[in-house]
């Protein structure tokens, strides 16, 4: 066995896609001693609970050697739970430093390539069910043809080897603002799935910026004709190539106007709880700065959103934290549109709304 020193045998059963149970740890390893006994909370030390791991297992778990697979899940997952240094991994499992390191990045490669069953836009059967998420949530059937909720957060990073700004004795913290920032945009659901992620832009770029470097605007992906998805203010408001309806402008007080900003208000809620779940979940991840290689943090990130579409299938549910995030944009944004797009202001008041 690979880890031949750490776990004398680790031997995992499966029945009806469940981990049952593992045997003869090496008691010097106390974190696994907390996953193999079935009667043990895995939340407090890998963030998920033991359903969302077992869901996890059974999409990851392939090939001869289940033993390895388990064990090196399990280092990632702490990982991206504490966000700890990988000296702190190797010595948290009684494994060589060297090993941490590779252990992590294998992972995380192989959790992306999960993306493609777990991060997907909804089938055809699945609109009928979203249009009517969209409705329910708005209070109002306009929103009937609402099939997503676009979004973004920053990301703040510490670049390796690259001093940070100093403070001096008695200031005040540094504002997010002094970090260096990392993009990230998303798009879910009305449950809070996400079915669509862009990560590793600057965090300079604004949110319309983000938007036209996105697979998901270059290639028209989503959403399907007739439908539109949902954004705030950060966002303009298009017909195509991206169909985007936002809110009118705060100044704006027309009465029609206000109601429609509510109704749509309550719909766009399913991606900022969305974000306020995973920060969360993951908040050594989105809430400390990231001291990782800008190439591999938009790796992380699309493992986060694979974890927590997991943790929805499996009810491993948790209440969203409510961030403030001074760099997000408010209120539309004053810019020419580019020669592709066409405006979707015409398409905010339907003849149905009162």
């Amino acid at each position: 066995f690979l880890f031949e020193g750490v776990i004398l045998s680790l031997v995992v059963f499966l029945q009806n896609g469940g981990l049952l149970q593992c045997s003869k740890l090496n008691p010097s390893t106390p974190i696994l001693k907390v996953f193999c006994d079935p009667e043990r909370d895995t939340y407090p030390d890998y963030r998920l609970k033991r359903e969302s791991l077992n869901y996890l297992f059974s999409l990851a778990l392939t090939g001869q050697d289940r033993q390895t697979a388990t064990f090196k899940i399990l280092v990632f997952i702490y990982w991206l739970a504490h966000g700890t240094s990988y000296k702190t991994v190797s010595e948290t499992f009684g494994i060589p430093l060297s090993n941490a390191t590779s252990i992590v990045r294998d992972v995380a490669d192989k959790l992306v390539k999960l993306s493609l069953k777990i991060v997907n836009k909804p089938s055809s059967g699945e609109l009928a069910l979203t249009v009517q998420g969209f409705g329910r949530l708005a209070r109002h059937p306009v929103f009937e043809k609402a099939v997503g909720a676009i979004g973004g957060c920053h990301v703040r990073v510490k670049i390796p080897g690259v001093p940070q700004p100093q403070q001096r004795p008695g200031d005040q913290p540094l504002p997010e603002k002094a970090l260096p920032t990392i993009n990230f945009q998303g798009v879910c659901d009305h449950t809070g799935s996400f079915i669509d992620v862009f990560a590793g832009l600057p965090g300079s770029m604004t949110d319309v910026r983000i938007l036209r470097h996105s697979p998901l605007y270059k290639c028209a992906l989503y959403p399907p004709p007739g439908c539109f998805l949902l954004g705030d203010g950060g966002y303009p408001c298009l017909q195509t190539p991206v169909c985007i309806i936002t809110p009118y402008s705060k100044s704006d007080q027309n009465p029609v106007h206000v109601q429609f900003n509510q109704h749509h208000a309550m719909a766009l809620s399913s991606i900022e709880r969305t974000f306020g779940i995973m920060k969360k979940r993951w908040h050594m991840i989105f809430l400390q700065p990231l001291e990782l290689h800008p190439s591999f943090i938009p790796k992380v990130l699309a493992v986060c959103t694979v974890l927590h579409n997991i943790c929805l299938r499996s009810g491993d549910l948790l209440e969203p934290v409510k961030i403030e995030d001074g760099s997000k944009v408010t209120e539309a944004l004053k810019e020419w549109l580019a020669s592709n797009e066409t405006s979707g202001e015409v398409e905010k008041i339907y003849e149905h709304f009162p």
